[in-house]
């Protein structure tokens, strides 16, 4: 972390101009002070990109899945002409005949079911999101601890570093 040109812009800290002029234990003091803080900044940005790029992907795979579901199965051959009698019977049909309570009866049947595989469907995909997507998703637990577990160590060895070679 040498303070360059993007630095100032970048925290909003015009240090480069003094921090030539410091002292050793100047530089410590300011490393623990605020450079632990601009590292654990840039890691919490860095971080909060990946959570953001890791939900976009997952929605983008839902949403896919989702396609190919409607694509595959609502378009199997014969479900589309039967959709298209019972609601063609829907509304056209006639209730002084004779076989109507039948009918009717098959209509509910085809209805009930229809509705039930695309709420059973829809459950499964919102499942799906809650289970996969934010911050409860285990294998994003895992991440979260895995890269928490990481900066924490890197970033001892870091301050170590820099106060060996006063940087």
């Amino acid at each position: 972390m040498h303070p360059g040109l993007g630095f100032e812009t970048e925290y909003k800290c015009k240090l480069y101009p003094q921090c030539g002029k410091w002292p050793g234990k100047k530089w410590l003091l300011w490393f623990k002070k605020k450079g632990l803080d601009y590292l654990k900044k840039d890691y919490q940005k860095w971080l909060k990109s990946r959570l953001t790029d890791y939900n976009k992907l997952m929605k983008k795979t839902l949403l896919q899945h989702n396609t190919k579901y409607q694509e595959e199965w609502c378009t199997l051959p014969g479900k589309a002409e039967v959709a298209d009698y019972w609601n063609k019977w829907y509304m056209w049909g006639l209730q002084s005949d004779v076989n109507y309570p039948l009918i009717s009866r098959k209509y509910c049947l085809w209805l009930g079911r229809t509705t039930g595989e695309k709420n059973e469907w829809t459950k499964f995909i919102q499942g799906s999101g809650k289970t996969y997507m934010g911050e409860k998703c285990p294998s994003l637990q895992d991440f979260l601890s895995e890269k928490n577990d990481f900066f924490r160590h890197w970033l001892v060895d870091f301050f170590k570093k820099w106060v060996e070679c006063r940087q």
